[in-house]
């Protein structure tokens, strides 16, 4: 009886798969706007 009641709502969740050099530091992932920020990012040597 409760399911004959409840409303149904799907779950979804973003997801991105992505390889970044480990020379890349200083990106930031937004959880709001723009996904990422490049201000500070720097590409150091190994």
């Amino acid at each position: 009886m409760l399911f004959e009641d409840a409303p149904i709502a799907p779950v979804y969740q973003s997801s991105r798969a992505q390889l970044i050099s480990p020379r890349v530091k200083g990106v930031f992932v937004n959880p709001f706007g723009a996904t990422y920020e490049y201000k500070w990012a720097d590409v150091g040597e190994e």
